[in-house]
C-alpha cells in the first residue's frame, strides 16, 4: 500500500533520528540531512555538520527514543527523549523538522531536563520510590518502573520479589538482558552479593511492611 505524504516524511524522520542518534552513522546520516540544513536550536552548531559534529563528541551511550509523532506535508514535529549523554538529567524534546525534497532541510527545538530522571520523586505508603530506567528485553523499548527501595551507604537496593511470585518481575529480565541500559538516577546496576544484601536489609529503611510481610508468607527470616 503506497504510504500517504504525511506517513513518509514520519518514517524519514525517524529513520534519520535512529540513523544518527542510535547508530551514529555518519556517511548513511548524510544522505537524511540537507548539506544546506538550516539549524535554528540555540545550542546545536549551525549545518549539518555542526550537528554531526555535536552528536561525534557526545559519549558513546547517547540514546534516542521517540513518542508522539505529527506530521503534514511539509513539517514533522516528534516528541522524544534522549538519555546516555552524560548530563545529569535525561532530555525530553520536541523537534520540528521541515522537510524538501526528501530530505531535513531546517529543525527547531524545544528542551528541556526530564523531571523524575530516577531520584526519589514520591512515596509509596510513606516510604520512598525511585525510578527504575531500563531496556524492554522483548521490545527494545526503554521502560520507567518506580519501586520501593533501600538506601544503604549511598547506594541503593531494589528487591525483585515481585510479591512472591515464582518468576522474577519484568524489571529484572529487562536488566539482565540489557544490564548497559539499566539506571536509575544516573547509577549503574549490579546484583548485590549475599554479604551487601544482608547488611542493607538491616538498615533504618529496609523494614518495609510490604517485604515483611512477603518474608513471612514465604517462611523466611527478614533479617
Amino acid at each position: 500500500m503506497t504510504k500517504t505524504i504525511e506517513e513518509a516524511n514520519k518514517a524519514l524522520v525517524l529513520e534519520a533520528f535512529d540513523t544518527l542518534f542510535n547508530k551514529r552513522d555518519y556517511n548513511a546520516a548524510e544522505r537524511f540531512w540537507s548539506p544546506s540544513y538550516i539549524q535554528h536550536s540555540a545550542h546545536i552548531p549551525p549545518g549539518r555538520e555542526g550537528l554531526f559534529n555535536l552528536i561525534k563528541s557526545a559519549p558513546p551511550t547517547l540514546r534516542y527514543e521517540h513518542g508522539v509523532i505529527l506530521a503534514d506535508k511539509q513539517f514533522v514535529i516528534v516528541h522524544g527523549h534522549f538519555w546516555g549523554h552524560g548530563r545529569q538529567s535525561s532530555w525530553i524534546a520536541a523537534d520540528i523538522v521541515r522537510i524538501a525534497d526528501g530530505v531535513l532541510t531546517e529543525h527547531w527545538d524545544v528542551l528541556q531536563d526530564e523531571a523524575t530522571n530516577g531520584v526519589e520523586g514520591g512515596t509509596l505508603h510513606g516510604k520512598p520510590v525511585i525510578v527504575l530506567t531500563c531496556k524492554g528485553a522483548k521490545s527494545g523499548k526503554m521502560r520507567k518502573t518506580p519501586l520501593m527501595r533501600i538506601e544503604h551507604h549511598g547506594t541503593y537496593a531494589v528487591v525483585a520479589s515481585n510479591a512472591g511470585a515464582p518468576t522474577h518481575p519484568s524489571w529484572y529480565s529487562n536488566i539482565v538482558a540489557n544490564p548497559s541500559n539499566s539506571r536509575s538516577r544516573g547509577y549503574g546496576l549490579k546484583k548485590s552479593r549475599w554479604e551487601a544484601r544482608a547488611a542493607a536489609w538491616k538498615g533504618p529503611h529496609a523494614p518495609f511492611f510490604l517485604l515483611v510481610g512477603l518474608c513471612k508468607r514465604l517462611g523466611q527470616a527478614a533479617a
